[in-house]
């Protein structure tokens, strides 16, 4: 697929499903909806041999990947309508289009608000998902991912400051070379992540958030299924001024079967922190938000083309209508 049909292939399913969202929902009020708009600024570095935006040429599979860095402009956009015929009610729910919920991705879902919680329901589509024909050579070709899925989230339980979540996702590469010869290596499957957190507030200012996850990659080629624990700490603080939320986290991951080109099963752990920093109304602009924030994260495998890391920072505007 030619550059200009993928990128015509994204405006067709981001303006498609636009459209459905803001003219199919019947008895729209104009002053139901909620949007917000803008964009961000993104630098990457990132070393990964796995990564189908990275080095097309390696120079050896005993060695660990060469980082690269990459820059891109994204859209920010999050459209919220709520439905008129719930004024009265309890409950109500909230329907949404955005670029955020995933990032990279257009997602569609609905938020159902009510006495004993808060259920969230979405729906993703990757724009940007891209893997190697055969990672496993020393200059690879990229080829085209179908990456798509679904989220569900319970929070607020019964009341409470727990929260539930589900995530399956589905992976489908279009030209799995090294799928083709060795079946233990093909790329397509499924991931199912389930997690669990709860927030406990010190005061209005401060807060904890403790997180555990399991995750299952359920691949076509067993040597890339998996089985990974997860957990990790958040820290927000809430100012008059600006919002700051800080997260540490780590995981660690077995895989099914011995990898047919390394001879050996692949184990990996990784650990990462991210901060985030946003500041609503800056300059006492109305309606405007500015957010800035930085991500690094790292793994080591007992595999050495397998240890990856990456640091990304990214900065944005936003106004609200």
């Amino acid at each position: 697929m030619t550059k200009g049909h993928a990128f015509r292939k994204i405006n067709t399913v981001f303006f498609s499903m636009l459209f459905l969202f803001l003219f199919v929902v019947p008895d729209v009020q104009a002053d139901k909806y909620e949007i917000t708009a803008g964009g961000w600024a993104m630098a990457v570095e990132r070393a990964d041999n796995l990564w189908g935006k990275g080095n097309r040429r390696i120079d050896s599979l005993g060695s660990k990947a060469e980082a690269s860095t990459s820059y891109f402009a994204l859209p920010y956009f999050d459209a919220k309508y709520i439905p008129d015929y719930q004024e009265k009610q309890k409950s109500i729910t909230t329907l949404y289009f955005n670029t955020i919920a995933e990032p990279g991705s257009i997602n569609v879902g609905a938020k159902h608000v009510f006495q004993k919680g808060v259920i969230d329901v979405s729906g993703f589509y990757s724009l940007v998902a891209k893997n190697w024909q055969n990672p496993y050579v020393l200059y690879r070709t990229p080829t085209n991912t179908m990456y798509l899925g679904c989220k569900v989230t319970y929070a607020k339980i019964m009341g409470t400051k727990f929260a539930l979540s589900y995530k399956v996702a589905r992976t489908d590469v279009d030209n799995d070379v090294i799928g083709s010869l060795y079946a233990n290596l093909r790329q397509d499957g499924f991931t199912h992540k389930a997690g669990i957190d709860y927030k406990y507030d010190f005061n209005v200012m401060f807060s904890v958030i403790p997180e555990f996850s399991f995750e299952r990659g359920q691949f076509d080629g067993r040597s890339n299924s998996y089985n990974s624990y997860g957990g990790g700490l958040g820290v927000a603080m809430r100012t008059p001024f600006f919002d700051l939320n800080t997260r540490f986290y780590g995981s660690t991951a077995k895989f099914d079967r011995i990898h047919p080109i390394f001879a050996k099963t692949r184990d990996e752990n990784t650990y990462g922190t991210s901060i985030v920093a946003t500041f609503p109304e800056p300059f006492r602009w109305k309606n405007y938000t500015i957010t800035a924030g930085i991500n690094v994260n790292q793994t080591e495998s007992n595999i050495r083309f397998f240890d990856r890391y990456t640091m990304m920072a990214l900065a944005g505007v936003t106004y609200k209508f």
